[in-house]
């Protein structure tokens, strides 16, 4: 709710975000790579939201209109030629939303 509170009517969000599932991976060894690769570079990860429920994490936080893309899917807009074969990480997502407010 901080964005949507301290942001204007029409105001939209995008971000990445992890799958919980992702992070707290303990059968592959992935959440503890992320994280030590989140350090190194001086960040932490807080959390993350469970897959299937990033429309209801964002709309009790003030946000319509959620919208979230995964990895596979963005790869053939973005990742063509000499990078068609690249091998993206799974678990991970990108997530845009408009602020619900009514203008008066």
């Amino acid at each position: 709710a901080f964005i949507a509170n301290r942001s204007g009517t029409g105001s939209s969000v995008i971000f990445d975000y992890f799958y919980n599932e992702a992070l707290n991976d303990t059968r592959h060894g992935y959440g503890k790579a992320m994280r030590r690769a989140a350090k190194l570079s001086g960040e932490d990860y807080m959390f993350g939201i469970d897959e299937g429920q990033i429309e209801p994490f964002l709309s009790q936080r003030g946000f319509r209109d959620v919208h979230s893309v995964e990895l596979p899917e963005l790869k053939p807009l973005y990742f063509t030629g000499k990078n068609a074969k690249r091998v993206l990480p799974t678990g991970i997502a990108i997530a845009s939303a408009t602020v619900n407010k009514v203008t008066t």
